[in-house]
């Protein structure tokens, strides 16, 4: 989005284009930061009274890099452009005008709304020049224990949470509700104009009788947490600060009866709280700023406040309801802005992508003639780098001199290579063709590997699938994406675009739940694991061991239970069969697990298929004995996760070739069908009901089981639909007025 403000002095006005990729923030602009090279300073210069200041800074900082000026640990500096203001589009407010190094020209417009708030760059600067920071999202916790239903009213709270802390003991003042299975935080509501630290001051009297505590300080922003409130009957929309005292004397005061009655002050410690035991959606933020004194921006998702319109929508609805606004108002537009920067061979190797040209004094930059390509590294035993910054080749002088392809005469061949995306760009196609010495490519080849496919849709082609990290979402698919499109524009590929879909791989993380590095020390030697537990085990843990596209910690503990499920596959040899022997219930669940497993495998859900093979074997283990059919059937949906165990078995019991050269077992649609389904109602799109059906239900049953639901009914409220449709096999929706 590029929003409007203007410059304003004397009555004259100028408009200037304002970059936000956060329109749901806009309510908290507190400041404009200019890049240094924006053209608006120069134009202003008559205008901005401290214009000296402003161009020694400019001068000062002309020769630090992109990568200096935005990096997120070196102090961001910046001068105050004095004399002239913006005005924010939402509030009408004046706010000041920066210049700083942190901004760069080509990042949006070069000049930038800044919230402070919400973005780590902004508040750091905020905090340096002591400019305001106003919270305009707060983040959200929902209370899994107690979430908000969906048949109850919601009302919304502004409210304080107060924390206070024993010095002597450690240990942290909490309630122990009497009519309610809750132990939690005192709480209690703001009023209208009352200050949040009186409030919290007021509630600990009324709640414990405690008086004399001493203000530590506020924990951060504003959070809302959601939950359902069992002794109003209402769900909770609660805006809550967290404030922090420390108790400097044991003195209470009486407590009423009526609070008395609710609930008791007892006090716990802090290291023994958490989710499973403390009735607080808000938890784990509080203990996070606990331990954290240092205030930071929050840039995550939430809801909006201080935002007048937008106040209470989530972060979604909130960015679309701004945009409406400011185009409504001709003050911005909804804008993409596709950005491909030049890349730098700055890391130079020996073995990285020579460049094929040739540099002459005579003749300038010569390229390699075409008969000469492709242009090989010379075979060298050292390649130690230069010394010098230069590429490893520069040493290499019998490669280097060479004869200029135009004028005969002596040139030196480019020593730089390419190190980088460059040849892994297309190394796609390469592949599909890798001993063709006269095109990239042959047609052909490129049609029976790239061409239509069952993953694509009509008229697309590619690569079915790429599985990359998150370095290779940003960089390498958008370089491969560029140099595709570009052969594509000169006919040596078909198809628009090189790869169908993506994967994101999640990370292991160390034990210690930090990036694996030698830096510190917590690498996991996979061929130490193998030694110790197989190579099958390992396969099966990391698979196993959480989502495929989420961080996961890695725990050495669990390779256990990867191996002890390897051991009982290993044991069912013995239990195998010619006969038939296999009981319905088994049968049932083999096919269940057969189709399932086919299908979680293409859709990346690894650890729920191992899952299902796990249920799958303890159903075997409770049979006497072991179909050799059904035997078969499990060693070939298990080989995917377990290659070398599942080859050794099927040598051992079916012998022939491969266990790899065998084709997917099929299922039997009828016997891997569930019987019952959960059955979705919705009214207008929102869930309303959920109703045990049978799997085979058809359209008409399944519209009158939901039209006749008590929930349902009491929804509605004698309001006719005006549409019932249904998805076969999972939701019902109604639709009405």
């Amino acid at each position: 989005l590029q929003a409007r403000r203007c410059g304003r002095e004397a009555g004259i006005q100028t408009e200037v284009e304002v970059f936000t990729t956060r329109p749901d923030t806009i309510f908290g602009a507190t400041y404009l930061v200019l890049a240094p090279e924006h053209e608006l300073i120069k134009n202003y210069e008559l205008r901005i009274k401290n214009y000296g200041e402003v161009e020694k800074y400019i001068k000062k900082i002309k020769n630090k890099s992109d990568l200096e000026r935005t990096d997120l640990n070196k102090d961001k500096t910046g001068v105050e452009l004095k004399g002239i203001k913006a005005i924010n589009p939402a509030t009408k407010e004046e706010i000041p005008v920066w210049v700083a190094d942190y901004v760069l020209p080509n990042y949006g417009t070069g000049a930038i709304m800044a919230v402070p708030a919400h973005d780590e760059r902004d508040f750091e600067f905020a905090k340096k020049y002591e400019l305001p920071i106003k919270q305009v999202v707060a983040p959200i916790r929902i209370d899994a224990k107690n979430p908000p239903r969906e048949d109850k009213p919601t009302v919304i709270r502004r409210t304080i949470h107060g924390l206070v802390l024993n010095p002597k003991t450690g240990k942290i003042l909490c309630l122990k509700w009497k009519q309610q299975p809750w132990t939690g935080f005192i709480v209690g509501g703001v009023d209208d104009g009352e200050d949040i630290v009186e409030a919290a001051k007021r509630e600990i009297k009324e709640e414990t009788g405690y008086t004399n505590l001493k203000l530590i300080r506020v924990l951060g922003g504003v959070v809302r947490g959601e939950y359902f409130a069992a002794h109003k009957d209402e769900n909770r929309l609660a805006y809550t600060n967290a404030v922090l005292f420390e108790l400097a004397g044991e003195e209470q005061e009486p407590i009423s009866v009526e609070e008395q009655a609710k609930h008791e002050p007892i006090w716990l410690d802090p290291k023994t709280l958490n989710h499973d035991n403390f009735t607080c959606a808000e938890l784990d933020l509080w203990f996070e700023r606990l331990a954290n004194d240092q205030e930071r921006a929050d840039s995550g998702y939430g809801a909006a406040i201080n935002s007048d319109f937008l106040d209470n929508l989530e972060t979604i609805e909130a960015k679309e309801a701004m945009i409406k606004w400011l185009e409504k108002n001709g003050l911005g537009r909804r804008q993409i802005n596709w950005r491909l920067k030049d890349w730098v061979f700055s890391r130079q190797r020996y073995w990285g992508e020579p460049i094929p040209v040739i540099h002459c004094d005579k003749d300038g930059v010569v390229p390699v003639p075409e008969k000469d390509l492709p242009l090989t590294l010379p075979e060298v035993e050292h390649y130690e780098p230069s010394g010098t910054g230069e590429s490893p080749l520069a040493n290499i002088t019998d490669w280097v001199n060479t004869t200029c392809p135009k004028c005969g005469g002596p040139a030196k061949r480019e020593t730089n290579t390419m190190p980088q995306w460059a040849g892994s760009s297309w190394y796609y196609l390469r592949y599909c063709d890798p001993h063709n010495d006269q095109e990239l490519i042959a047609k052909s080849k490129e049609k029976y590997w790239l061409g239509q496919s069952i993953a694509c849709l009509p008229g697309e082609a590619g690569v079915d699938c790429y599985v990359g990290g998150a370095e290779h979402a940003t960089r390498h698919l958008i370089y491969a994406r560029f140099w595709h499109k570009f052969l594509r524009d000169i006919n040596v590929v078909s198809g628009d675009e090189p790869f169908v879909k993506y994967r994101h791989v999640g990370l292991i993380l160390a034990e210690d739940n930090r990036k694996m590095s030698k830096r510190w020390n917590n690498v996991i030697n996979p061929d130490d694991i193998v030694i110790s537990h197989g190579a099958d085990a390992l396969r099966v843990y990391e698979m196993f061991m959480g989502p495929f596209g989420e961080a996961i910690a890695w725990n050495t503990n669990g390779l256990s239970g990867a191996r002890k499920f390897l051991e009982k596959v290993y044991k069912l040899k013995d239990k195998v069969s010619e006969l038939k022997t296999a009981t319905p219930a088994y049968a049932k669940l083999l096919h269940k697990t057969i189709k399932k497993v086919g299908a979680d495998i293409e859709g990346f859900k690894f650890n729920t298929a191992i899952s299902a093979l796990m249920i799958l074997l303890n159903k075997l283990n409770e049979e006497a004995v072991i179909d050799k059919e059904d035997f078969k059937r499990f060693l070939l949906i298990l080989a995917p996760f377990a290659p070398h165990l599942a080859e050794e078995l099927w040598q051992e019991q079916m012998s022939g070739e491969s266990i790899f050269k065998q084709p997917w077992p099929e299922f039997d649609f009828t016997l891997a069908q569930d019987e019952l389904i959960n059955l979705v109602i919705q009214i207008n799109g929102k869930l309303r009901d959920t109703i045990e059906a049978p799997a085979d239900i058809s359209e008409g049953a399944a519209k009158e089981l939901a039209l006749k639901s008590d929930k349902i009914i009491k929804w509605l409220d004698g309001k006719t639909p005006e549409q019932v449709i249904y998805v076969k096999g999972r939701l019902v929706n109604i639709v009405v007025k």
